[in-house]
């Protein structure tokens, strides 16, 4: 009886890929009115998709530091499923009702996204058998660490709208998908701790148990300060590598190399986006591709600044 869910297309990065999407919901919004309904469509959608997992998997409150702002959030279920109440509170202190709600909207669609993707995988790739033992509760850790990561990202961002006295459209866009690049990030360090879990429990299913995959039956871990410090560990070293894989993606994506300028690299830019503007090209993948286009830009526009 097979025991894990081997999928053969395990590699392919596509399985891992959240697709960005400007829900309807977001297009309207002028007003702090707007905002705080489209913040209700969000939430709604979020606690449809949770009332689909298993039980056993997201009933699991838990509290994390936000380092930006030097606060603890609450968090009703993983990876960073959360009202942000705490955050809302201490952003009021600095930015306008507006301000505050939007980016409030950033922080819930990222977490309604990798929320979605998180969930996905697991269904697709781990029984229940499997939830209660260290490498899989490492995964679900890392992935909550990731999360927070990504939401401080956001956070930080939004600094950038602090001077704007009136926000217009496209500032409202802008802000409202501050986690597009925290949730590329994301899915990169997804795809990593799910190949190592999975080459974990195959490892067990070749040659039997060891203390890696004993069942630890609950979430509380006997050695917390090893499973916290593994964890620090893995995060702090993947990081660096998937930082640097995705310099080269986007590099190679764009036809350029590391002797290349940043006159170069405005060039493709505007060679690739003219070619694939869904306006201008009505092939069926040109929007992904055009999301592709603009999820680099903003990685190497960092990389060349």
């Amino acid at each position: 009886m097979k025991i894990f869910h081997k999928n053969k297309n395990f590699k392919n990065q596509d399985e891992f890929y959240i697709s960005w999407d400007n829900f309807f919901f977001d297009k309207e919004i002028k007003t702090l009115n707007d905002a705080q309904d489209c913040l209700e469509d969000y939430r709604h959608e979020l606690n449809n998709l949770i009332a689909c997992q298993r039980a056993e998997f997201i009933n699991k409150e838990f509290k994390l530091n936000i380092n930006t702002l030097e606060i603890m959030e609450v968090f009703q279920t993983i990876p960073c499923v959360s009202n942000f109440n705490a955050i809302r509170d201490e952003l009021e202190k600095e930015y306008d009702g507006l301000l505050t709600e939007l980016v409030i909207i950033a922080l819930t669609k990222f977490s309604y996204l990798v929320s979605k993707k998180l969930f996905e995988i697991v269904e697709k790739k781990f029984p229940k058998n499997r939830m209660t033992q260290s490498p899989f509760l490492k995964m679900i850790e890392i992935m909550k660490r990731e999360s927070i990561s990504g939401i401080e990202e956001i956070i930080n961002k939004s600094t950038l709208f602090l001077g704007i006295k009136k926000l217009d459209e496209t500032n409202i866009q802008e802000i409202i998908n501050l986690g597009f690049v925290p949730a590329y990030y994301w899915t990169r360090m997804l795809k990593e701790v799910v190949s190592l879990t999975y080459e974990t429990f195959s490892y067990e299913r070749e040659f039997g148990p060891n203390s890696e995959t004993k069942d630890f039956g609950t979430i509380e871990i006997e050695d917390e300060s090893q499973f916290y410090e593994q964890v620090e560990d893995f995060i702090s070293k993947t990081q660096t590598l998937i930082l640097d894989s995705a310099t080269e993606e986007a590099l190679t994506f764009f036809k350029l190399t590391r002797f290349s300028t940043k006159e170069d690299f405005k060039q493709a830019y505007r060679k690739l986006s003219k070619k694939y503007h869904p306006d201008l090209n009505k092939s069926p993948n040109s929007e992904q591709i055009m999301q592709k286009i603009n999820l680099y830009k903003i990685l190497l526009e960092e990389y060349f600044s």
